[in-house]
């Protein structure tokens, strides 16, 4: 199923103020949605917001759980986690949410799934061998890496599950 977005068209809309004299009367464009948004009723509004409410509060949850489970266990085993290797886990975490946020309209595709692990695959090992190589890897150097690969793995997403009308029909079929 194909979901098209309301088609958006331009009106010129008639102005008119008493108390302007340069221009007593004055058209403008506006933009016009021929598609209006249906009501949506209060408790409705009420029921979807409590639900977003309750799985931000179980994302913070699980986060929170995964930082005391850490914590103990590096206080227990006196195994230190290095400072890079918490922000990469973080970055990663924020990385996933952008594309995830970004290709909604791929969710529902196999191809989008296997192109996205397969990418993250390749970040993954990209930053094991960086971080293993450079031991001094500060936290800031994440920002500037999420920066500029976030926007190529989506294009790269958006290029591969994006189907072209034009890649099957290069050549007219044949009329023999």
């Amino acid at each position: 199923m194909v979901l098209h977005r309301p088609v958006e068209c331009t009106a010129l809309i008639r102005h008119n103020h008493e108390a302007d004299v340069l221009a007593p009367r004055s058209w403008y464009p506006v933009r016009v949605n021929p598609n209006p948004p249906e009501r949506v009723s209060f408790s409705t509004r009420f029921l979807n917001l409590a639900l977003e409410s309750l799985k931000l509060v179980g994302i913070a949850l699980a986060a929170l759980l995964v930082i005391a489970i850490t914590l103990f266990v590096s206080l227990k085993t006196g195994i230190t986690l290095p400072k890079r290797w918490v922000g990469f886990c973080a970055w990663t975490g924020v990385l996933i949410w952008f594309v995830y946020r970004r290709c909604k309209h791929h969710r529902t595709k196999m191809k989008f799934w296997l192109a996205f692990a397969g990418l993250l695959a390749v970040h993954v090992m990209a930053f094991v061998v960086v971080l293993r190589t450079i031991p001094d890897w500060g936290l800031g150097w994440f920002m500037p890496v999420f920066l500029m690969e976030a926007p190529i793995i989506v294009v790269i997403l958006e290029t591969v599950v994006t189907e072209k009308s034009s890649r099957n029909h290069r050549f007219p079929p044949s009329t023999a």
